[in-house]
């Protein structure tokens, strides 16, 4: 077994780039798998109700997270020699965080879970921007077109016969059966909506959106002037956004293609007007992404209040509920909130949502949804460790803000980039492409 390890390490030295890129692009390719072992014991129920949410799950995408973690502590390692007390800081940082996180949950095994997910997903994208130069983004883009086609097909074949195809051992499709309830459908609960290999309609839609915007991003930092790829996932994300009616997806979409369309016009002028477009994003920065954070504060309230004018939209309603819980959960525990992953299991003592079955969600907006599972403690010390990380990373700031406006529809109506792991993977990878590593 140990010279096997030898001979596989061997080989990936010899051949890093191909090794590296490889690695990558099946990552990618199966971010959508919803394969995962789980652990169910006590802990994961509230009220004799199972929570999904507060089971510990292995997903096998966790074995390419915890590979990359491995490399990551590895990089890290020789950054130490380079910048000590940056990394001592941030390493102090995260065990804090970890720490916190097993006082607030109780150690739920949920919350350690997510807690270690969340370490390792930090180590493999440190091993990701320290590794940009050795992964061939042609290869990267492949795979986000192939994968997004596989789920187009997939989630098409799926809306026609309004059911499964091959079951859970197909990359973890979902069985869609309508009498579940748990199984999103269309409008009066006629037929299931499609999936994919998700564990949500909305999820699958999103990452239609996410491949768009992350090939947009590839082609700008290799200077691609391949269209192709792009205008071909633009048509899938589009397909996807209509047969799962994601408004969220939509929106993003929408938004995503009409900034693709406005710097490619941009790029397409001349110097002169190109320069007087940089200055103006230079001098109205702050402006703009001040104006950014006032929309994503301010859409849970105008959420509110279209529920109190539209209450016979049980959308609407279940979601101004789930931030009313969340606000009961932020004035409770206002430091380090309830623990990772513990919204949806301690919901009901804090308010109840009205459905004609146990309706254990997270609150459908990020923010609220870091507040009160991570607390005003937590939120500072992801400021912190941005303060300290800037130190070993820059950030395309432009590329940040066009990135977060197209996706705003998303972290104010949902919540599966911070709650679920294809969530996390897909806004892991996209900051990946956005930082980059500084040099000592």
């Amino acid at each position: 077994m140990r010279e096997e390890m030898k001979n596989i390490f061997q080989i990936a030295t010899n051949h890093k780039r191909e090794f590296y890129s490889l690695v990558v692009a099946l990552f990618i390719f199966l971010i959508p798998s919803n394969w995962f072992l789980k652990w169910i014991g006590p802990f994961a129920y509230s009220n004799q109700v199972l929570i999904d949410y507060a089971i510990p799950k292995l997903y096998l995408t966790d074995l390419f997270l915890f590979f990359g973690g491995i490399w990551g502590v590895h990089i890290l390692s020789q950054s130490l020699q380079k910048s000590k007390r940056t990394t001592y800081v941030i390493s102090a940082i995260l065990s804090g965080f970890f720490l916190i996180q097993l006082y607030a949950s109780h150690a739920h095994p949920a919350t350690v879970a997510m807690s270690v997910r969340f370490l390792f997903l930090i180590l493999s994208v440190h091993f990701f921007i320290h590794q940009k130069s050795q992964i061939y983004f042609l290869w990267i883009r492949r795979a986000l077109v192939i994968a997004v086609f596989f789920q187009t097909l997939l989630a098409t074949s799926q809306f026609f016969i309004h059911r499964e195809l091959f079951g859970y051992w197909f990359f973890g499709e979902p069985i869609l059966n309508t009498s579940l309830s748990t199984i999103a459908k269309t409008e009066g609960e006629i037929r299931p909506l499609p999936y994919g290999t998700f564990p949500h309609p909305n999820v699958l839609a999103g990452f239609g959106v996410w491949s768009y915007v992350m090939i947009w991003l590839i082609s700008k930092r290799t200077s691609s002037r391949n269209t192709v790829d792009q205008f071909f996932v633009l048509i899938c994300a589009g397909v996807l956004c209509v047969i799962t009616q994601s408004l969220s997806a939509t929106i993003a979409l929408g938004i995503a293609f009409g900034l693709v369309e406005i710097k490619r016009a941009v790029s397409l002028r001349n110097s002169s007007t190109g320069n007087a477009i940089h200055s103006f994003w230079v001098q109205y920065a702050r402006i703009l992404s001040l104006l950014v954070c006032v929309v994503f504060v301010a859409v849970p309230l105008i959420v509110n209040v279209l529920a109190r004018s539209f209450s016979h939209s049980a959308s609407l309603v279940r979601r101004a509920q789930l931030n009313s819980i969340a606000y009961n959960m932020i004035s409770a525990h206002p430091l380090f909130g309830v623990g990772l992953s513990q919204f949806s299991r301690v919901e009901e003592q804090y308010g109840t949502v009205t459905a004609s079955y146990r309706f254990t969600q997270p609150v459908h907006h990020v923010g609220l949804l870091v507040l009160a599972e991570l607390g005003f403690g937590g939120l500072f010390l992801i400021i912190l460790f941005y303060l300290f990380a800037h130190n070993m990373y820059s950030v395309h700031f432009e590329d940040l803000f066009l990135s977060g406006v197209s996706f705003l529809s998303i972290l104010t109506l949902d919540h599966y980039f911070f709650s679920l792991q294809q969530g996390l993977i897909m806004s892991s990878l996209l900051l990946a492409i956005i930082i980059t590593k500084k040099d000592f």
